[in-house]
């Protein structure tokens, strides 16, 4: 039986749709099944002292928790059991780890 994957997201994140986009056709590669968990992406960033892009000077010239206590610090997060992913560009780790 496949392991559940848990997407920990906030759409505030082009990121979390981005991997949100490429969930479907891992799943169906994988046959694992999906929580989905809508997250505050501001109070992951208060919670871990971390600053929103956007309020950095240099970020916003460049480009236009539940699960807090478990590291996550960003979105899209994602946990397969105790192993976390962050980024969308991590997709193929997680697939190897849902196989």
């Amino acid at each position: 039986m496949a392991k559940p994957l848990e997407f920990f997201f906030d759409y505030i994140s082009p990121f979390s749709y981005l991997a949100d986009t490429q969930l479907p056709a891992l799943l169906e590669r994988t046959g694992a099944g999906i929580v989905y968990k809508p997250i505050l992406l501001g109070g992951i960033f208060k919670a871990s002292n971390n600053t929103p892009p956007p309020a950095i000077p240099a970020k916003f010239k460049s480009t236009p928790s539940t699960r807090c206590d478990g590291g996550a610090f960003g979105a899209p997060t994602f946990f397969v059991g105790d192993a976390m992913f962050w980024g969308n560009d991590r997709m193929h780790f997680i697939e190897a780890a849902l196989k």
